[in-house]
């Protein structure tokens, strides 16, 4: 298992070697609040007010709006400026006309100089040649282009380099599905490993960053490895095989042929001659911050990406400080764009500006820059003066700020849980930790614990009628919230696992994650790798309720090559005849345990993803997570993968409500609308709340 104190090494960006997936146990839950009772009807902002009845999205009549956040945020949505909205950027390059390409997860994106949007090639998950959207990537991600206006592309989960025509026709020109050893060669014959930069030079000739080495691909496809050693990670500079990186990333090379390098995990700054010697032109191995002037003295904390411009200077993108710097031919450094540490979306002049971890640049004959923020997802633009604007994307995340409806901001939403008055608690996932934020009926957002107190990873939410909200924390325990805000612990210990039946501290866990209120203050938790059902009493005492295989497991995409959910849970909801329903990401199913404890398949079918409306086992999910319950027993699953909430009703006919399946992004107004990896569902007030990726909406009328 992965526990959360690998989430900062997966943040980077930068995986441990290329393959398909990396799994995290985490969590996400909803939960019927105080036993699903409703609460007395309000109109939240921008609502249409309350509902007459539940029917199905196809009715017409029912709409969805923003409660609390921004609706910028992650999607797939062509158009101009901040209108167009990206999903997981990483990569970015330039053609001669001015137009550039960026690799967006499963695709490769294009924006004129005019800031027009369009998707360019790739969007389904996979490995196929093909032009436009019938190719195939796994992660489309570092970009080149040449002077005929091909695109080279690094697919990293399939191990391959890749070649785009100005017409979209891809190939590939060397590497084949990941093998377990790097190898030179001619074309397939090549193997690659973990790719994670490319650069060209006036010759054609691409230079690629593969795990700890330097590797060239030269336009007759021969692939050999020139600078540094397979498998092991050091800082000496030196020549060809003598050298060594330590998962160097962005490449870029200036008109005498030298290649610089983002020498990432050194936060160094390197440079290779064509001859192959390697020297350390910034930056000190070893040691992390952010200090301008000499390059003896400079800093950097784990740059990402470089561009060099016509007079040598070389620009970089200093991820994990969120700035922009430049290094003179004088051997000067300077922070060109942003302020050290301070992570936002300002435009702005210089140090006025602020980025989220910026992960590709690339510049022009003019003197601009062009940027993937990554964490901002979207392209921004310096100018020869410094000026920065955003060229494309979404412009009004905010982050974690308590305020009121679109003033206020969360990082990462998660888990979503009621109370009987109305109010809701979720969990927001910021700075690497995990608060528990509030919003009022009237979209008034605030922190209420987390600051201070340290959770870990909170797997679910699930409140009393006295107002307590309960937490489950992964790392094994299971708190309480008052209404004061002081937090008080209830059942497990912290990283103490185990399965063990018992009072408060006797008891154990491993990765408690979705809880829900039995009704009478008892509340039931998904242990997760226990596969059990576990009921933790008012008074703290454990028992093991029921047994069920929960698979829950998902890929933990790292932070700027596609965006990661660091928690992610099994949702539960509990109808008024006591039979409980859990929501099993990992097995793409929803489980039924009846009131005497017998489990069953209510609706879909195990390790079977799709988007199938039907009956029973006819149904087809995409990691269902969050799951409520209305006053008819009609249960809501948030389909995360499919960016739809889904109905289910008593008899098991499964409908999808809002959201349409194959497009991300959100939008106001009628259903079924648009929504953006939604996590997690309550109904209470006779509406249903969802958590998106940076916001709470509400759907109403449905």
């Amino acid at each position: 298992m992965i526990t959360s104190k690998a989430v900062s090494y997966f943040r980077s960006g930068i995986p441990f070697r290329a393959s398909l997936s990396c799994l995290i146990t985490a969590a996400i839950l909803t939960a019927c609040g105080g036993g699903g009772s409703a609460a007395p009807a309000t109109t939240s902002p921008g609502t249409t007010g309350g509902s007459t009845g539940n029917t199905t999205g196809t009715s017409g009549t029912g709409s969805i709006a923003l409660l609390a956040g921004n609706v910028g945020g992650p999607g797939i949505v062509d158009g101009t400026g901040t209108n167009a909205r990206f999903s997981g950027l990483n990569g970015i390059t330039l053609d001669a006309s001015g137009t550039l390409y960026v690799g967006d997860d499963k695709r490769v994106r294009k924006i004129t100089p005019a800031g027009v949007v369009t998707s360019f090639a790739g969007g389904e998950f996979g490995y196929a040649e093909g032009s436009g959207s019938s190719v195939k990537f796994f992660k489309a991600q570092h970009m080149a282009t040449d002077a005929a206006g091909n695109i080279y592309v690094l697919d990293p989960y399939a191990c391959v380099v890749r070649k785009l025509t100005p017409a979209a026709v891809s190939s590939t020109l060397a590497g084949s599905l990941c093998s377990a050893a790097m190898a030179d060669g001619q074309g397939s014959a090549a193997s690659f490993s973990t790719l994670s930069g490319m650069t060209i030079d006036s010759a054609g000739n691409l230079y690629i960053a593969d795990e700890h080495t330097i590797r060239k691909l030269t336009p007759a496809g021969m692939v050999t490895t020139i600078a540094g050693k397979p498998g092991v990670s050091a800082a000496d500079d030196g020549q060809g095989s003598n050298a060594r990186f330590f998962w160097p990333s962005g490449l870029a090379t200036d008109n005498a042929g030298n290649v610089y390098i983002a020498d990432s995990y050194n936060h160094s700054i390197r440079k290779m001659t064509p001859a192959g010697a390697v020297t350390t032109i910034a930056g000190r191995a070893g040691e992390t911050g952010s200090v301008d002037g000499t390059v003896a003295v400079s800093r950097f904390n784990t740059p990402r990406a470089v561009s060099v411009d016509t007079a040598g200077n070389i620009y970089v993108a200093d991820t994990f400080n969120s700035v922009i710097r430049k290094i003179t031919q004088a051997g000067m450094v300077s922070t060109v764009a942003g302020s050290s540490g301070q992570v936002g979306i300002d435009d702005g002049t210089g140090a006025a500006a602020r980025f989220a971890q910026p992960m590709a640049i690339v510049g022009d004959s003019a003197g601009n820059l062009y940027v993937a923020d990554a964490g901002n997802f979207n392209v921004r633009k310096i100018n020869a003066a410094g000026v920065v604007t955003t060229l494309a994307g979404a412009i009004n995340i905010r982050y974690a700020l308590d305020g009121v409806g679109a003033t206020a901001g969360f990082y990462q939403t998660g888990n979503l849980a009621a109370d009987i008055n109305g109010n809701l608690y979720l969990n927001d996932f910021m700075s690497g930790k995990h608060i528990v934020r509030k919003v009022t009926p009237e979209g008034v957002v605030s922190t209420i614990a987390g600051v201070a107190a340290n959770f870990d990873q909170i797997g679910g939410l699930a409140t009393d009628v006295n107002g307590n909200v309960y937490v489950a924390d992964t790392v094994g325990t299971i708190r309480q919230i008052n209404p004061a805000g002081v937090i008080t612990p209830v059942a497990g210990v912290e990283w103490k696992f185990g399965l063990v039946d018992g009072k408060g501290s006797e008891a154990r866990f491993r990765s408690p994650n979705g809880i829900v209120n039995m009704g009478n203050g008892d509340m039931l938790v998904a242990d997760m790798v226990n596969q059990a059902i576990r009921k933790v009493t008012v008074a703290g005492q454990v028992s093991t309720y029921a047994s069920i295989p929960l698979t829950q497991a998902a890929s933990f995409k790292p932070f700027g090559e596609g965006r990661g959910t660091p928690y992610i849970s099994n949702g539960m909801a509990m109808d008024s005849s006591g039979n409980l329903y859990v929501a099993d990401g990992g097995s793409n199913v929803i489980f039924k345990i009846s009131s005497t404890g017998v489990s069953s398949v209510f609706a879909g079918v195990e390790f079977q993803p799709g988007s199938a409306d039907g009956t029973g086992t006819a149904a087809r999910f995409n990691r269902p997570q969050g799951m409520t319950i209305d006053t008819k027993g009609n249960l809501y699953v948030a389909d995360t993968d499919n960016n739809t909430v889904r109905k289910i009703t008593p008899a098991g006919v499964v409908t999808t409500l809002i959201g349409t399946p194959g497009q991300e992004g959100f939008t106001v107004g009628p259903l079924p609308g648009v929504l953006s990896k939604p996590q997690s569902v309550v109904f209470s007030n006779d509406a249903l709340y969802i958590t998106t990726y940076q916001g709470v909406v509400v759907a109403r009328n449905f």
